[in-house]
């Protein structure tokens, strides 16, 4: 029974195929945004996880202010705060950074980028793993280099930034003083780091005149577990700043609560972009609504005759409902296509002219599944209205009319 019911569905479907396409318009749409926008956003998730899983789960991060970007803050961490940090127990080793944007002057050329600072002290070994990018022409930072700079990979490659290529061996003219360059850093995948310039700690001190560190990476002891060494150490930091808890003006955060926050705010872009994609499904749902009354107008005589014949309300009622589910399914499974191909698109456009490699949609199952279950949910519910008032219908009436 339901076999016959689907087939007479797919055969009025197919009767009114223009109309139907345009019907299906609006869930296509919806469908093709929900699926693009949400790979988009998974694939950055986890491009951003990847990163901070090169750090290492061994490390412990520590911020002024509340967190990545707020170093604008009044608070400073200075290195009486980070003695303190060494001292706690659970800690092995400790790497502190520094960065200014600064004017940087090659090939009589002038670009602002990120300048930061690398220990070249006992925490230069933290600070490789950290960075998670290797040297891929030179060498890294030794103890007791002073004017030598480590590049990051589009500024050693992209020759439209100064008109030609940097290489090892040249010099960047930063705040009036050259910078051998000794090393190429691999590409990180985005601008932020691969236009980055790297510069001794105890040189980036003298030259800004900073005292102050803008984040710093604590290394954990082999066995210790994470978030109780970080208990420790925001505990003693509190105490030595005499600040009460919860009215810290720093942050210590495990790499596991690091992700956890990317994670919830990933979550929540997620949810507001399928949000706004859903309006046009709302819109698709709709026109599915207005085309199945339509329906229902157009074979008042067909249905008349259908319950003459012995067609139950029930039978008319699935009929209409399977109708519109298939006119929701159809315009799903094109959207899906739509979606996935405007993902590549996106991924083609910043991945060859932004440069910009973090940016790889995924497509998991359960994104495909459900994107397909909603546009037939959105179909079915679409038709309900309109196969009540065609299953309503009298037989006589119908057919007079």
């Amino acid at each position: 029974m339901i076999k016959d019911e689907i087939f007479l569905a797919w055969r009025m479907f197919s009767s009114g195929k223009i109309r139907s396409w345009l019907t299906m318009l609006g869930v296509f749409i919806g469908i093709a945004s929900v699926v693009s926008l949400v790979s988009l956003g998974l694939g950055l998730k986890e491009q951003v996880f990847e990163q901070f899983r090169a750090i290492g789960t061994d490390k412990i991060f520590i911020m002024p202010g509340g967190g990545f970007g707020a170093t604008l803050t009044a608070a400073k961490l200075y290195d009486r705060d980070i003695d303190i940090v060494e001292k706690v127990n659970g800690v092995k080793k400790t790497a502190k950074f520094s960065f200014k944007s600064d004017k940087i002057v090659f090939n009589k050329k002038q670009r602002y980028y990120l300048v930061n600072s690398f220990p070249t002290d006992d925490g230069i070994d933290v600070a490789k793993e950290a960075l998670g990018a290797d040297v891929i022409d030179g060498r890294i930072f030794e103890k007791g280099d002073s004017s030598k700079a480590v590049i990051g990979w589009k500024l050693a490659n992209d020759e439209n930034l100064f008109g030609k290529k940097v290489s090892v061996g040249d010099n960047l003219d930063i705040k009036g003083e050259k910078f051998s360059v000794i090393g190429v850093f691999q590409s990180r995948g985005n601008d932020g780091d691969d236009t980055s310039v790297f510069i001794p700690m105890k040189t980036f001190q003298r030259l800004y005149s900073q005292l102050n560190y803008d984040w710093v990476i604590v290394q954990v002891q082999a066995g210790e577990d994470n978030l109780e060494v970080a208990g420790r150490v925001k505990e003693r930091l509190r105490k030595f700043r005499g600040m009460k808890e919860g009215e810290e003006d720093f942050t210590v955060q495990t790499f596991d609560q690091l992700l956890e926050s990317f994670g919830i705010i990933f979550t929540v872009i997620n949810i507001v972009l399928i949000a706004i994609a859903s309006i046009s499904l709302l819109v698709g749902g709709i026109g599915i609504m207005n085309t199945m009354y339509t329906f229902v107008l157009e074979r008042r005589r067909d249905i008349g005759i259908m319950k003459s014949v012995g067609a139950t309300n029930g039978y008319i009622l699935r009929t209409f409902i399977f109708e519109s589910a298939i006119l929701g399914i159809a315009g799903g499974v094109i959207g899906i296509i739509l979606g996935i191909g405007l993902s590549l698109l996106v991924e083609y456009f910043v991945s060859n002219v932004l440069n910009y490699v973090l940016l790889k949609p995924v497509f998991p199952l359960y994104l495909i599944i459900g994107a397909l279950v909603f546009s037939m949910l959105v179909g079915a519910v679409g038709g309900i209205l309109p196969a009540f008032q065609a299953a309503r219908l009298h037989p006589v009436e119908a057919i007079r009319k």
